[in-house]
Parts: structure tokens; C-alpha cells; sequence
């Protein structure tokens, strides 16, 4: 009842004025005008979801235009390369969205409602609007990052179990992911994930912890390397691997993308970024003949209880 006597209005004005922006009522009011008269108002859920949307592009066009060097996904990539059909000029734009690559798959289980994604280029996000894991393959000076890779295959799978597969070529190397949903013992979702690798020569397969999505950036801010070597922690979340990392290395947003550190740097087995940028890369050595395989499960969340 208090808010009807409160000159919020007025308040609006003045601090929109005071930091030399239009006024937002003034606009709507505007913009009202060019509407037909309607019994309804505007859903509130599409205006929260369009507001959630643009705060993501606005991150996004903090991070990805001045952070060109970093590994994105595969929309970025496309969306901010000149060269590509996909380009998207952004000089006069307020936010970076996902414009034209909004097309990934779901892989889940029945009466389960967790589905982790895939996108075109086999970048995998295990859970909700979160943090994603990439397939990089590094091999005598060269490497094979998927989402700027010459050729990418992808189907899904129907014969065994429902899963995406990703296959990958460039440089004379290979990579092929497999993403399905698994239920555990008790009964709860873990998304699996199984890539194998193939080189002419020595190198290493890496699994690669990214703060991004098909959507664009989302925070990490913490990853630690278990002291077995068979996990990460992820602002709380769990990675398990099924073989022990090899070596490992993790970076800061002050350091870079941890892809520039790949793979001489200096190992490090966690990283806390404060900007919630926080990179890590989990290596595991090709074999003589310059295969290798690993596997990794993210187990769900488990669901809030009544």
C-alpha cells in the first residue's frame, strides 16, 4: 500500500537523469503510442526472461570483445569473425547475444529433468545455464579446438543409448566426443561424458573446464584438482574422472585463457578468480601410437527435497 504514496516515479527520473541517460518512462510512455489498446498486459515471465537475456549480453559484451584471444564457443566464434556468414556487426550494439548458432541438443532420461547440452561443435554443459567442458586435442606444436575446426560432424544416436556424437577433423588429427545420461545406483542423473583422440604423433588429449555457454559467459569461480587427481570441484559442483589427470593447469582471468598456457606452463592444481573467470585444463598424454581415450561423469545436482 506504502508504494502508491512513494514518488518512485519521480526517483526514476532523477537518477536516470543524473547519469545522463533518457528517461525510461518518457520511452515507455512513447512507445505505448505505437501499440493497439489490449485487455492484457505484457506475461511477466517474458519480460523476466528478456531482462535475464540482455544481462547476459551485457556480460557478454564485457568479456568476449575484449577477450578475442580465448577459446569461445562455437556461436562466438562464428558470430564475431568478419569472415563468416554468420557475422554480426556490433559496433552500435548494447549487448552480444546468441543471434545465429541457437541450435544444440538435450541428452537426458525419462522422468528425469535435468538435460545437459551440446552444441554443434560437442561443447558439453552439464548443468543449467552453467559452466561448460571442451575436447582440445594438442599434438607437436599443433592443435584441434573444436569449435574453430574445419570439420565437425555430429549425430545422435538411437541404436544402444540415446547420445549425441560429435566427430572432429583438422591438422591430420581427430577427436570424437560421445554425451548420453546415465542413471547412477540410487537412481539420480550423471551425464557421461567419452572422447577419444587420434595424432600422427605424441601429445595430449585435454579435457578443458570453460566459463561459458550457448548463451555466452557464466561465472566460475572456483576449480580445484582433487588429491587423487580424479576430480574437480567446481564452485561446489563435481567432475570425476575415470582415470587419473595426468597433468593439469588452471588459470585466472589476470592470467589468461588457460589455453595459452597449454601445454609447458606451469602446472597449478586450482584456481579462485574473483571476476568469476577461472579456467582449467586437464591433460592426459596420447599414446605411442597417438591415441587415447578417457570418460568423465558429472553427476546432477540432486533435486530439492518437498
Amino acid at each position: 500500500m506504502w508504494a502508491k504514496w512513494l514518488p518512485w516515479r519521480f526517483m526514476v527520473r532523477r537518477v536516470a537523469r543524473a547519469h545522463g541517460f533518457l528517461d525510461p518512462l518518457l520511452v515507455l510512455a512513447r512507445l505505448q503510442r505505437f501499440a493497439q489498446p489490449s485487455e492484457v498486459a505484457e506475461p511477466i515471465e517474458l519480460l523476466r526472461a528478456g531482462a535475464v537475456f540482455h544481462a547476459r549480453g551485457l556480460l557478454n559484451s564485457r568479456v568476449l570483445q575484449h577477450n578475442r584471444d580465448w577459446v569461445w564457443p562455437h556461436w562466438v566464434e562464428r558470430q564475431f569473425d568478419p569472415a563468416d556468414p554468420a557475422f554480426i556487426p556490433r559496433a552500435f550494439s548494447i549487448t552480444h547475444v546468441n543471434l545465429t548458432h541457437r541450435n544444440w541438443t538435450a541428452v537426458g532420461l525419462p522422468d528425469m529433468t535435468d538435460l545437459p547440452i551440446v552444441d554443434p561443435c560437442g561443447l558439453v554443459t552439464p548443468l543449467h545455464d552453467g559452466w561448460s567442458l571442451d575436447f582440445w586435442l594438442v599434438s607437436d606444436g599443433a592443435e584441434l579446438l573444436p569449435s574453430r575446426a574445419p570439420i565437425v560432424r555430429q549425430r545422435l544416436e538411437m541404436e544402444d543409448d540415446l547420445a549425441v556424437s560429435t566427430h572432429i577433423e583438422g591438422r591430420g588429427m581427430a577427436l570424437e566426443t560421445r554425451v548420453l545420461m546415465v542413471a547412477d545406483p540410487r537412481g539420480a542423473g550423471v551425464c557421461r561424458i567419452e572422447a577419444t583422440a587420434r595424432a600422427p604423433g605424441p601429445g595430449w588429449l585435454v579435457v578443458a573446464l570453460r566459463p561459458a555457454n550457448p548463451e555466452g559467459v557464466s561465472l566460475v569461480h572456483r576449480v580445484t584438482l582433487a588429491a587423487d587427481r580424479r576430480s574437480w570441484s567446481v564452485d561446489g559442483a563435481i567432475v570425476r574422472f575415470a582415470q587419473p589427470v595426468e597433468r593439469h593447469h588452471a588459470a585466472t582471468y589476470r592470467e589468461g585463457d588457460v589455453h595459452v598456457h597449454l601445454p609447458i606452463g606451469e602446472p597449478r592444481a586450482e584456481a579462485e578468480c574473483e571476476v568469476g573467470m577461472a579456467t582449467a585444463a586437464a591433460l592426459f598424454a596420447l599414446a605411442p601410437d597417438g591415441r587415447r581415450s578417457v570418460a568423465l561423469n558429472v553427476p546432477m545436482p540432486a533435486a530439492p527435497g518437498p
